[in-house]
């Protein structure tokens, strides 16, 4: 199991080049670019429920 550490979850992004460039609180890609996650899921004909 991955243990809770944000120092180190942000020292790796530092390392790949993922900075806040724009000084918007979130970080962008190396290119500047943001990230986008698109998530697909299925409900099986249920009404999901996000909280």
């Amino acid at each position: 199991m991955t243990e809770y550490d944000p120092a180190a979850a942000n020292a790796r992004l530092d390392e790949i080049g993922m900075k806040d460039t724009d000084g918007d609180g979130f970080r962008e890609l190396p290119s500047g670019d943001k990230l986008v996650l698109n998530m697909n899921f299925s409900t099986q004909g249920i009404a999901g429920q996000a909280s």
